[in-house]
């Protein structure tokens, strides 16, 4: 059985045992790691740099593998335990929770270490030594005075900081210099970073260069992706983290608000000064801007000084409120100072105002969460859950959940239900309103299911809920309810900051909180009130379109139920990103869709008519 970490940032031991919280003196547990990692800035990968660099003077994506820039994958130990080219997340006993790399090209592929899959279970003889290295043929440049590399990369060694993770630059492919891509962390760190590398003591003013990744540590893994050699621009102070804080100053992050529950928050980050000298007065700004319409600015108080290498926290001086008008906002961030250069301003959060939809997830799909994932979690009538907070009382029309693409989920016998939380104790709290039991099929894998809860015309008091899907009752005795997982949403509101998700086991293994995003939404009823711009967003609740052939060669067939109107059809590529939108005129009961000028891969087409909207999944070969 996987047992999952709670905490994905926090230091863990290769041996320990991963148990869920209990419910004596709880928050007084976690309250003073959350500060600890604070301060430690361990979370710092979840923000975006943006040193503004000069010329990129070369660039890897592994959109081609390792076929392209003489890529050599070698196992000096000879034992075989390569740097492999993939899509996967890495696997191996202890990393049953870590998922795939996030990077901005991870859909196309990326470089993989799997030491951890390599060495577990313990092969016969002990765990084998790594020499693994991953590494470019002749790399030819424009000489530069100052260059840097800069990757992005999922990592965690075991059991000693005298392990080598390493990127070695050489001129001739002979002799190497080594730079520690650890960064001076210690073993048992896991962490998801943009990597950044000052290399102009080898590469200044060269015009070849060779690259490589090394490690010698038997576990756990490592994943790079989207390699590139810069000119390195004039020092400048960094944007390194963005986020949004809600009314307690608790780090939050919705995707989708519905418009009678409109978001009220206040944008923050953190600036670092990467140079050798102080910078003075530095503070920072945000602007949140729809439709070319800027419906917010604000500023953060000064701070005077950032010394050295140092980083500072930064909050807007007034919050954001919402009035409820539908559409989709970007929340954009710059720093400013006085006679400082400042990472330009593309650090970005994304949401949506809808009439219906309250989400947490990006609708990305990266991987999936199972209840039996943690101790006890096997049981019927466990459950996994999100947590949403009601400003205001709601009609609540359903539950949505992603059914994971795993034919374990055939048969599975679900619900929906929304508790109150305790959250000072860990109960599980009261259920307020629950579905029908539901059958999942073949026909749901990889698509999102809704469940009607509630009476008519219920009305859920303002508070804070746990929208969960239960476990009733299993097709085979080993099979276990699959979730689909958002790794990308995680990002956006990590653990560390405040409780977005939970998972109940059973009556003795009890409540716990936990850091995977589980894809669960809440749908309102439509209010009809909201101030509309755009088209009307609402969740279906069933599933009767049909999408063929699947896969396809790039034409798809949409087959509507009778007198479905159909408004709009959204295709999003597997990072989740908006690759078409089609407006319907056409209202027959059949809809193509040309897709094939896209790369081969998983598509997600989301259908918005006035009955609601439905994400189906097509893979176009």
């Amino acid at each position: 059985m996987k047992i999952r970490s709670l905490f994905l940032t926090v230091v863990v031991s290769l041996f320990s045992t991963v148990t869920l919280f209990g419910q004596s003196g709880l928050m007084s547990e976690i309250y003073p790691l959350l500060n600890e990692l604070r301060e430690t800035n361990q979370l710092k990968a979840f923000g975006n740099q943006s040193k503004a660099p000069g010329d990129t003077l070369w660039y890897e994506d592994f959109g081609n593998g390792f076929t392209t820039n003489g890529w050599i994958s070698t196992d000096a130990s000879n034992n075989g335990l390569n740097w492999i080219y993939t899509t996967n997340a890495p696997g191996g006993q202890y990393s049953t929770s870590i998922p795939a790399l996030v990077s901005a090209t991870s859909a196309n592929g990326f470089a993989s270490l799997p030491s951890d899959l390599y060495n577990t279970p313990t092969p016969n003889g002990g765990f084998f030594p790594m020499a693994s290295y991953l590494q470019t043929g002749p790399i030819s440049i424009a000489p530069r005075a100052s260059v840097e590399v800069r990757w992005t990369q999922s990592q965690r060694y075991c059991c000693s900081s005298t392990e080598q993770l390493e990127l070695q630059v050489s001129t001739n492919g002979v002799n190497w210099v080594s730079f520690d891509a650890k960064f001076g962390r210690q073993a048992n760190s896991a962490v998801v970073e943009n990597a950044q590398m000052d290399i102009s003591s080898i590469a200044s003013n060269q015009s070849t260069i060779y690259l490589r990744f090394y490690q010698t540590s038997s576990h756990y893994y490592w994943m790079i992706d989207d390699i590139a050699i810069l000119e390195t621009g004039n020092a400048q102070v960094e944007v390194t983290e963005s986020y949004l804080l809600d009314q307690q100053n608790l780090q939050t992050y919705y995707s989708h608000y519905p418009c009678s529950n409109p978001p009220i928050f206040t944008p923050a980050g953190v600036i670092e000064n990467p140079t050798g000298n102080n910078v003075t007065n530095i503070r920072l700004s945000s602007a949140i801007v729809s439709s070319g319409n800027t419906s917010y600015l604000g500023t953060s108080l000064v701070n005077g000084v950032i010394a050295p290498f140092q980083s500072s926290s930064f909050q807007m001086t007034s919050a954001y409120n919402n009035s409820g008008l539908i559409g989709d906002y970007s929340v954009l961030y710059k720093g400013l100072g006085d006679s400082t250069v400042i990472s330009p301003s593309n650090t970005m959060i994304s949401f949506s105002v809808s009439d219906t939809i309250f989400a947490r997830d990006l609708d990305n799909p990266s991987g999936a969460i199972s209840p039996s994932d943690y101790p006890g979690g096997f049981s019927l009538n466990s459950h996994l859950g999100v947590f949403y907070e009601l400003k205001n009382p709601s009609f609540i029309s359903s539950i949505s959940f992603y059914v994971a693409n795993n034919t374990d989920n055939v048969g599975m016998t679900v619900k929906g239900e929304l508790f109150t939380p305790d959250t000072t104790s860990l109960n599980v709290g009261i259920s307020v309103a629950s579905s029908q039991n539901y059958t999942i099929d073949s026909a749901d894998l990889g698509s999102w299911i809704s469940l009607s809860i509630g009476q008519p015309n219920q009305s859920i008091p303002a508070g804070l809920y746990s929208a969960t899907i239960v476990q009733v009752s299993r097709s085979a005795p080993t099979n276990s309810l699959l979730i689909g997982r958002d790794a990308s949403a995680e990002l956006l509101a990590p653990f560390g900051f405040t409780f977005v998700s939970s998972v109940y086991l059973n009556a003795s293994a009890g409540y716990g909180l936990i850091s995977a995003l589980p894809m669960i939404r809440l749908n309102f009823k439509s209010s009809g009130g909201c101030n509309t711009v755009g088209v009307k967003d609402a969740n279906v609740e069933n599933n009767q379109i049909n999408v063929f052939p699947n896969p396809s060669s790039g034409l798809v067939n949409i087959q509507l139920p009778i007198n479905h109107q159909l408004e709009q059809i959204e295709v999003y590529a597997a990072n989740g990103k908006k690759v078409m939108t089609t407006l319907v005129t056409n209202q027959s009961i059949q809809q193509l869709i040309d897709l094939s000028q896209y790369k081969n891969g998983i598509y997600f087409l989301r259908f918005i008519s006035v009955d609601g909207v439905l994400t189906k999944k097509v893979v176009i070969d």
